[in-house]
């Protein structure tokens, strides 16, 4: 699929009749189709949605606000990435603490989190890791090379998580999804044959896309050809993924952390969606040295970014979008993340269209 024909507007989806709803997992992907408005040129017969792909709005409101608790303690140093800050708890952010207490930092690497322990050894310092299958080599590094330097005061808090039980868990339910278009990123850390169960299980097609809109077009034309031939078939039209499972990742994944059942937003928990650190290194795990037992579903009331995650609404269709929830000001996460669909739709769509109608 070139450039070209994504400007005439082609039509892969010709005689067919039926809506096809396909679901973009990755948030990255989001941004692509939005900004580019791609989803304008396509038939009327073929409907794009959103999903779980954006790991900072997946994070659950009870992990939010257990990091925020133990935040307000005064040995402790929270260590997290920039977005984190942002994200509204059920009565206070890591940014509103950083103002008042300044014992919240930003980091752009977990690396860079062993220098700030070693700079604070009167504190515990507690790394609030948050992330998919792409991240979690950077938290293993991390885990690594604290053990390596003997530092005793860092804790990790994994919240990292992984995509394919959330997808079952969105089929499991009462979604409508036709096909996905799979995550770029993820699938070059895994190979795409790591989503092989959605197509044997539950006989849904699949395809890696690139990050430009004819990658994501051309992976709308292999889903369509698949569906009118009644294939279910997982495949890649992003040329450095392959299909083999990657051993090594798995090895790091079994040398570093356990699978768990794990808690997301708008879907409660998830079994075997979430990785903490095992017992090997356990002198890491902030849950254990914390005593958090479990994590509490406490979605905020009026947030609808539970259901914009599973693809059941559209963020314009929440009530607060764009009014009491914005980039400056975020009701949910989904507003916070470059990633997120509400905060995507709002830059490109929502507020193109609010600065069109002032100019007029």
């Amino acid at each position: 699929m070139t450039t070209k024909n994504l400007k005439k507007g082609s039509d892969p989806c010709k005689g067919r009749t039926l809506t096809m709803k396909i679901m973009e997992v990755c948030g990255s992907h989001t941004a692509v189709i939005v900004k580019s408005g791609l989803a304008s040129l396509l038939p009327p017969n073929i409907e794009l949605i959103s999903g779980p792909g954006c790991p900072v709005c997946v994070t659950a409101q009870g992990d939010i606000d257990n990091i925020l608790e133990i935040a307000q303690k005064d040995d402790v140093l929270v260590v997290a990435f920039g977005d984190m800050l942002k994200v509204p708890g059920t009565r206070i952010s890591l940014k509103k603490i950083r103002a008042e207490r300044g014992n919240v930092e930003i980091v752009y690497s977990p690396l860079d989190v062993i220098n700030i322990a070693e700079s604070n050894s009167e504190k515990t310092v507690l790394y609030f890791a948050v992330g998919f299958e792409t991240t979690v080599g950077a938290t293993a590094a991390l885990i690594k090379e604290a053990k390596r330097k003997k530092i005793r005061n860092l804790k990790i808090y994994s919240t990292h998580k992984l995509i394919m039980p959330a997808m079952k868990a969105l089929l499991d339910g009462e979604s409508e999804i036709d096909g996905f278009i799979l995550p770029g990123h993820v699938s070059t850390v895994t190979g795409y044959g790591y989503f092989e169960d959605i197509a044997k299980i539950y006989k849904k097609p699949a395809v890696v896309a690139g990050f430009w809109p004819e990658n994501v077009l051309e992976s709308v034309e292999e889903i369509q050809t698949l569906v009118k031939r009644g294939k279910a078939e997982v495949k890649s039209v992003y040329k450095v993924v392959l299909k083999s499972v990657n051993m090594e990742w798995q090895k790091l994944v079994k040398e570093f952390f356990v699978v768990e059942n794990a808690a997301w937003r708008g879907f409660g928990k998830i079994p075997k969606s979430g990785l903490d650190i095992n017992d090997k290194y356990k002198e890491f795990d902030a849950k254990l040295f914390f005593n958090i037992k479990d994590v509490k579903r406490t979605d905020k009331p009026g947030c609808s970014c539970g259901e914009v995650i599973k693809g059941m609404k559209k963020p314009a269709e929440c009530s607060l979008f764009g009014k009491a929830c914005v980039p400056d000001n975020p009701f949910g996460p989904c507003m916070v993340s470059e990633e997120g669909s509400c905060s995507v739709w709002y830059k490109y769509s929502y507020n193109s269209k609010i600065k069109g109608q002032k100019s007029k």
